[in-house]
């Protein structure tokens, strides 16, 4: 029976000004094959009728919970829901992504043919806001012991979706939380999963797709600087962890992988632009600039 036992599953499902999509994310663990799993829903502050539309949904089954607070990000966010949460599996999702009926099921299997692991990780498919169709892209299946892959391939085929995973509780802790509070930039999901990582987790991979990540919701949509500013500051937090052999090559190796992309980009105002050296200048200056910051050198 529903609710008779303590919860083995907790899911933490966050979100602001998500009113369109949050009754879509709470309804894909609801219909969950497996049911032993409370959902902690944290409404970081929203102005709209996200908070309405989560307790209409906490009437209707009682292991969904609202935890309402002011706006923090969403670190500060999965932070609470954390503290809050009990069971001795973590579900991280957010309110506008999906899972698919069987994830608990099958990743709670993987655990149990695999049980060194501690981190369940399953295939994935992409939904646009306003299209029917799936897509899957390829991507690298995560290393059993994955850090060096996510230090030097996150934005080359390694990236992870954070509610692709299923994570043992038991890799925290007790006392420690999972996101850095002093962070609030965005990738925080990279520095998380690196975290995880450097904590000595090890990852296992399903084929599986058991989830979707669905695009063209209101959020992070900028220009290429702002997109490869944030992630180069995701960077420098993550530099400040790794051991200092590590530092100096992935910090290089990462700063010239962002002017690479943002080049790339850039492609088209630079073609109209050709000929004019300042405009290259313009676009290398704030890479070396953080280079030399850090003492790094040139080569």
């Amino acid at each position: 029976m529903i609710g008779t036992a303590p919860p083995q599953i907790s899911v933490i499902i966050t979100c602001f000004n998500q009113q369109d999509w949050i009754g879509d994310a709470i309804e894909s663990v609801r219909t969950q094959s497996f049911v032993n799993w409370e959902c902690l829903v944290v409404d970081d502050g929203s102005t709209d009728e996200t908070a309405q539309v989560v307790r209409q949904l906490c009437a209707a089954d009682s292991r969904v919970r609202l935890i309402r607070q002011a706006n923090t990000g969403v670190s500060g966010a999965r932070n609470t829901g954390f503290v809050a949460s009990t069971g001795e599996f973590i579900q991280f999702l957010d309110g506008d992504d999906w899972i698919r009926p069987r994830k608990f099921e099958l990743q709670l299997l993987h655990f149990q043919r695999d049980p060194d692991i501690a981190v369940s990780c399953c295939g994935f498919s992409y939904q646009h806001l306003r299209s029917p169709d799936f897509n899957r892209y390829p991507v690298q299946p995560i290393q059993r012991a994955p850090l060096q892959q996510l230090l030097f391939q996150w934005f080359d085929g390694s990236c992870l979706p954070l509610h692709a995973a299923l994570f043992r509780r038991s890799i925290w802790p007790v006392n420690v939380l999972p996101f850095r509070p002093d962070y609030t930039g965005r990738c925080e999901d990279w520095i998380f999963l690196v975290d995880v990582a450097l904590h000595g987790a090890l990852f296992g991979n399903i084929d599986d797709e058991l989830c979707v990540y669905r695009t063209g919701c209101a959020g992070f949509t900028s220009s290429a600087k702002a997109w490869n500013v944030a992630s180069l500051m995701a960077a420098v937090q993550i530099a400040h962890s790794v051991a200092p052999e590590l530092k100096n090559k992935f910090l290089e190796h990462y700063f010239a992988r962002t002017l690479d992309r943002y080049l790339e980009l850039q492609r088209p105002e630079i073609l109209q632009d050709s000929g004019n050296w300042r405009l290259g200048n313009r676009l290398t200056k704030p890479i070396f600039s953080l280079l030399r910051m850090f003492g790094l050198s040139q080569r």
